[in-house]
């Protein structure tokens, strides 16, 4: 009797084990998932067209600039201005708007697009920017920010919370 006691014992920690276990690894590759759908999975470098959704990005050069314009009504950053240079093609069979860029860098820090006083750069992208289907588009946006290397975000403009989204290596690189 004891030995029927102790084995069945055994099979029922062995089964509860073998639940745990089960359930853990469940979670965990639904934590991934997750990750990797509401997070940058991937870094690309510079000069790598990257497909986020129906977008695809090509970051085609970098340049930093003390200043914008010139004369009394040079805008003067808070840092340094960075031009980034890029393609975007929406491969969509609709138009598709092109959603607003961030930057990172290695510290964490985030800095976002400047969307005013940038209006005299040249082929710069603008606030509202869509798409036509299958249209591509080049020009610029502008951030301040510290000199340094950064990654760029981009996304695809998908449900706020679901968006795709990648990171595009910038590497210093002075002029």
């Amino acid at each position: 009797m004891l030995a029927v006691s102790i084995n069945f014992t055994r099979s029922v920690c062995q089964v509860a084990i073998l639940l745990s276990a089960a359930y853990l690894t469940g979670c965990g590759s639904s934590a991934v998932e997750a990750s990797k759908e509401n997070g940058p999975a991937v870094t690309y470098p510079m000069g790598q067209g990257v497909q986020v959704g129906p977008l695809t990005y090509n970051v085609l050069e970098t340049s930093w600039k003390s200043q914008l314009g010139g004369g009394p009504s040079a805008r003067i950053p808070k840092n340094r201005f960075l031009l980034v240079k890029l393609s975007i093609t929406n491969g969509a069979d609709q138009k598709t708007p092109v959603p607003e860029m961030a930057l990172y860098n290695a510290a964490g820090q985030t800095f976002q697009e400047i969307t005013e006083g940038v209006e005299s750069v040249p082929k710069w992208l603008g606030v509202l920017r869509n798409l036509s289907a299958v249209q591509t588009d080049e020009g610029v946006v502008v951030f301040d920010a510290p000199l340094g290397a950064y990654k760029l975000e981009v996304r695809d403009g998908g449900e706020l919370g679901l968006e795709k989204k990648a990171l595009i290596e910038l590497p210093l690189q002075l002029e």
